[in-house]
């Protein structure tokens, strides 16, 4: 059993329970219990492609102030939205 966590493209969090997309490129459907973002459905819009879609759920998710999503999920304690999104290399 692989107990790898994986990090959120969207905001950063280390803890998804799969890679957001496999080397196919194909979505998980887990939703990041952080920024609320299911892979698979919330980037599925046609006109756009995956990236747009992460980029505008990130930039609303922080302009509403990088609220925790999950109700079921705990939030850690020492929970940093700012430094989890400096996982990330927001460059492509």
């Amino acid at each position: 059993m692989n107990n790898d966590k994986h990090i959120c493209p969207v905001c950063g969090f280390e803890g998804l329970e799969l890679e957001a997309y496999n080397d196919f490129d194909e979505p998980s459907y887990e939703i990041c219990p952080c920024c609320g973002f299911q892979f698979g459905f919330d980037d599925d819009n046609a006109e756009h492609n995956k990236n747009i879609e992460i980029d505008r759920w990130r930039n609303r998710w922080i302009s509403e102030g990088y609220n925790w999503y999950s109700e079921v999920f705990e939030k850690p304690k020492d929970w940093d939205p700012k430094k989890q999104l400096d996982k990330l290399s927001l460059e492509r």
